[in-house]
């Protein structure tokens, strides 16, 4: 008896402890609200544990599953954050890992400090020998909450003193080692570092200098600092490599140097800290955050399912010779979208205030075949499934599938377009230079998207209702239908689980502040 009640103890231990370290939302009167129900729907793993018939991952892995149809804030915490306390004292780092970030999309406004209350406490008695991986985010996420909060340190001073140009010198290094690149360059370019105020107005667009040399300047800018920090620029300059070389203006043994570097940030490992504290969206395995001049998005799925991540690069302009068959089969091209309004079916006013990308082209069977390993047809046709089958049933995306499998091996938060994305861009009204319509119906539309009011309907990720304007909406938070759409004015729903010939998608990434 005192041994299984030391067992369902460390058990609920993992599951609801760590409650009273949290600083933020949920607050602990609604932690404690469910706690009990979160016991009595894991009673049956609980029970199995006990009996030595469940091991720790198996229970993690049933609280994870939970997770996904919690309505709360609070219950998805509990047991998200149980699950990744059982995972770590399993040693199954990798899933830990993966539940951090799921836990980050969910709760996208976690403290930091929370996150690394709660990796402390999951690892304590553990030897940093057997920690490994999670023993680095943690010092990664240590080290954020100290960048960040030196930054705001700085950002208040500068108040004080705006023309300070070592000050904004020391503030566009926190803005690079905290991954977000668009702040960091607006400070170097005002900064008292002469070359690095160059390479920045060059990267934003305002001088004319080499990629590679932007490259080569970043990557050895911090040479002798910091370990944490000097991989965050050796991080942005290899995805400057990538679109050197994507652009064609990298050849020779400049090329060999630059696909030896793209490399050598790829064998240091995926970026941890990318999903988990910076969010989905910011930079991650090399690949930088898109400024605005970056009109295309490419993720090379070249290396096949079985890679350990996908490289992302950016691009300013189509490629000398257009949108070749590598971008139907081992790349995956995406358009850069500005916010703006319209009139959605004609009917009410939509605004969408965040930048996106959005697929080219749908993506096709080849490219599906890469990211999942699935034996299909060996040609560029747009490949047909369900809603389920491309992301899963609930708003957790399921880890089988191909927008997981993508998301995982970029760090990048991909999805299926919204309604009004999808319109939106069909439109071609994103841009001053995409009002202009399109010749033929195999044509691109005037920002340069194919397909879009094509013969084939495309799922969205929206649930089916009633058109509505507003501030970037969903037709409805809630039901069981999904929204597919053939052009700019026909729209209907199925099933999450219809599948049909004629029924695609194109994917879609939303950029965040």
């Amino acid at each position: 008896m005192v041994k299984e009640m030391k067992i369902k103890s460390a058990v609920m231990l993992s599951l609801a402890a760590v409650a009273m370290s949290l600083a933020a939302m949920p607050t602990k009167q609604e932690l404690k609200q469910v706690e009990g129900l979160v016991y009595e729907l894991m009673r049956p793993q609980l029970d199995a544990f006990k009996a030595g018939k469940a091991n720790r991952a198996d229970v993690a892995a049933s609280a994870a599953a939970l997770a996904e149809k919690a309505e709360s804030d609070a219950a998805k915490m509990l047991l998200l954050k149980g699950s990744f306390t059982l995972y770590v004292g399993h040693g199954a780092f990798d899933e830990a890992i993966g539940v951090l970030k799921t836990l980050k999309a969910a709760i996208p406004d976690l403290p930091p400090e929370n996150m690394a209350n709660m990796i402390e406490s999951a690892l304590r008695n553990m030897p940093k020998s057997d920690g490994g991986s999670i023993y680095r985010l943690l010092d990664g996420t240590k080290s954020y909450v100290r960048h960040r909060d030196e930054l705001e340190k700085a950002l208040a001073e500068s108040k004080k003193r705006p023309g300070d140009k070592t000050l904004h010198l020391r503030i566009a290094e926190l803005y690079a080692s905290l991954g977000d690149w668009p702040k960091a360059l607006d400070e170097f370019a005002k900064g008292d570092n002469t070359e690095a105020a160059e390479a920045a107005k060059a990267e934003k667009g305002g001088r004319k200098m080499p990629k590679i040399a932007i490259a080569d300047f970043w990557w050895s800018y911090l040479s002798n600092g910091e370990e944490g920090r000097q991989k965050t620029f050796k991080r942005h300059a290899a995805a400057i490599y990538a679109e050197a070389i994507e652009s064609g203006d990298a050849g020779g043994l400049v090329k060999v140097k630059a696909q030896r570097r793209i490399d050598e940030v790829k064998e240091n490992g995926e970026d941890m800290l990318a999903g988990v504290i910076t969010g989905p969206a910011g930079e991650a395995a090399g690949n930088s955050r898109p400024s605005a001049g970056n009109l295309y998005c490419v993720v090379d799925i070249s290396a096949g399912p079985n890679a350990a991540s996908y490289p992302v690069s950016y691009l300013a302009a189509e490629p000398k010779g257009g949108w070749t068959d590598e971008y139907k089969t081992t790349k995956l091209v995406l358009r850069r979208v500005e916010p703006g309004k319209f009139m959605m079916c004609g009917k009410c006013e939509v605004t969408l205030t965040k930048p996106y990308y959005i697929g080219v082209f749908e993506v096709t069977q080849k490219q599906y075949e890469r990211v999942t390993g699935g034996r299909i047809a060996d040609d560029m046709r747009s490949m047909e499934l369900s809603y389920n089958q491309i992301r899963g049933s609930s708003q957790i995306i399921k880890d089988w599938t191909f927008m997981a499998k993508l998301r995982l091996k970029t760090k990048l938060d991909f999805d299926l377009p919204t309604e009004a994305q999808w319109e939106y861009a069909c439109r071609a009204e994103t841009a001053s230079d995409c009002d202009k319509g399109k010749k033929d119906v195999k044509d691109p539309d005037a920002c340069g998207i194919y397909g879009m009011e094509d013969n084939a309907w495309e799922w969205c990720l929206d649930y089916f209702g009633p058109v509505t304007g507003g501030v970037d909406p969903m037709c409805s938070s809630s039901g069981w239908r999904r929204v597919v759409r053939l052009n700019r004015n026909i729209r209907k729903l199925h099933s999450p689980n219809y599948y049909r010939k004629g029924l695609c998608f194109r994917i879609a990434l939303t950029l965040q502040d």
